[in-house]
């Protein structure tokens, strides 16, 4: 357990404050500690991504539906005849999911392909509340997105 403490002055009082976070194995705070008074998480509104390399297998409860947002990507480009570094603008689709092994929350950030499967397969986001296991495979010959298994599993492992 990790305890940061920050030391600020009320503009108003001049009294000093102390805001403290405590957190648990870099999962994010649990608590925090406000004047004197110790309010515990109720939920956690920006979480952290779950990562997700290839070859390797995730497993996941979908919180809510997936969505649509849009990124910045780092890519070459010509621009007036040499090539530059340049910003492009590219839609993701991010979803919340509660990861199996941890418990925890974050957002899981699907390829393309990974998103379509759940959304056909699972009409009118019935999707959500349910557990998956997606593999992520290698680049598909001659494309730019790598292929993912997507299988639904029992919450519980036996």
């Amino acid at each position: 357990m990790v305890k940061e403490t920050v030391e600020r002055v009320d503009p108003d009082t001049g009294e000093v404050l102390e805001a403290s976070l405590v957190k648990v194995e870099n999962r994010g705070p649990t608590s925090v500690t406000i004047a004197g008074k110790t309010y515990d998480m109720v939920k956690r509104v920006n979480l952290p991504t779950l990562k997700h390399e290839e070859n390797s297998v995730v497993a996941f409860t979908i919180l809510d539906p997936i969505r649509q947002e849009v990124s910045l990507r780092r890519t070459m480009a010509r621009v007036d005849g040499e090539m530059r570094e340049v910003e492009e603008e590219v839609t993701i689709n991010v979803v919340r999911v509660k990861e199996v092994t941890s418990g925890e929350d974050h957002e899981y950030v699907c390829n393309a392909m990974t998103a379509d499967n759940l959304r056909s397969a699972y009409q009118g986001h019935t999707y959500v509340g349910r557990t998956f296991a997606v593999q992520k495979l290698g680049l598909v010959p001659g494309k730019r997105y790598k292929a993912t298994n997507v299988i639904e599993i029992e919450p519980n492992a036996a």
